[in-house]
């Protein structure tokens, strides 16, 4: 694989963009910290390619994070690019996490470590549900501590955090969330009942996170609601498309009520501390 400098960007976004779905983190990365800078979610890029045409592109964020897209599977090429580095993590599409993980030696169960069915949605086909009683606003409309509460148990239900870590890590989240604008929680008749909100986002997509529903309010789709409102905002903006992974059977149900269809998995893998790929 060939490493990319700034004079093939052009080609290489064109690229990651026709493969958008799986890969909105690093596409967001690029788009926000650029290639090669300092900052722990910049981008470097390596390509394939077949004469002048891009066809597998590998990137690996300063902190570590490994986003391959590579359909034609030359994972011993991947591998070599790897070898040697300090990895965080991989995210991206199912089969190929497992097999550049394989191929890198860097098999043992992650701290964070799930393959999700994943699901994308045309944004103009959505089956709105009813939002009669419902109001949809920016986090800092509630309780900061609440907002923390909820992502703490998010943690601690889905991930499977120790409830320290869960505490420290939702403390992180929520601040930024909030800095960034990037999420909204839902109100039904003036009681915050839901969250929802955009991991990743590009001028036409983006990409669903941190929907949580606490236990006392499930089961009476405001999950829904609040996914299907704010992406009717995120539209008015010029959105046309979103994707997301499911962590569990009702999260999908939820989904696939509003319109979202199945598309593959999707795998993220974290640990906490960096690994050495040896290949």
């Amino acid at each position: 694989m060939i490493r990319v400098d700034d004079g093939d960007r052009e080609a290489l976004v064109d690229f990651m963009l026709a493969h958008a779905p799986i890969l909105m983190f690093p596409l967001t990365n690029l788009t926000r910290y650029g290639m090669g800078s300092s900052h722990p979610r910049a981008i470097s890029a390596w390509v394939a390619k077949d004469g002048d045409k891009i066809t597998d592109v590998l990137t690996i964020s300063a902190e570590g994070i490994v986003f391959p897209c590579c359909p034609n599977g030359d994972w011993a090429s991947v591998a070599s690019v790897i070898k040697g580095r300090q990895i965080k993590g991989f995210i991206g599409e199912g089969q190929q996490v497992a097999a550049v993980r394989h191929a890198t030696g860097l098999t043992r169960k992650a701290n964070l470590d799930a393959t999700e069915p994943s699901f994308v949605l045309n944004i103009a086909d959505m089956q709105m549900p009813d939002v009669d009683g419902f109001a949809l606003h920016p986090l800092s409309a509630a309780s900061r501590a609440l907002l923390i509460g909820w992502r703490a148990h998010y943690q601690m239900d889905t991930l499977e955090a120790p409830k320290d870590v869960a505490h420290d890590r939702a403390i992180r989240e929520i601040d930024a969330y909030l800095a960034a604008d990037s999420h909204r929680v839902l109100f039904k008749d003036g009681v915050p009942v839901s969250m929802t909100g955009f991991n990743a986002q590009l001028p036409e997509i983006v990409q669903i996170g941190g929907v949580y529903t606490p236990p006392e309010f499930r089961s009476r789709g405001f999950a829904r609601v609040a996914l299907a409102m704010h992406l009717m905002e995120a539209s008015i903006d010029g959105v046309t498309t979103a994707v997301l992974s499911a962590a569990n059977d009702a999260a999908a149900r939820a989904y696939v009520a509003i319109g979202f269809e199945r598309t593959g998995s999707f795998a993220i893998a974290i640990y906490e501390d960096a690994q050495v790929a040896h290949g």
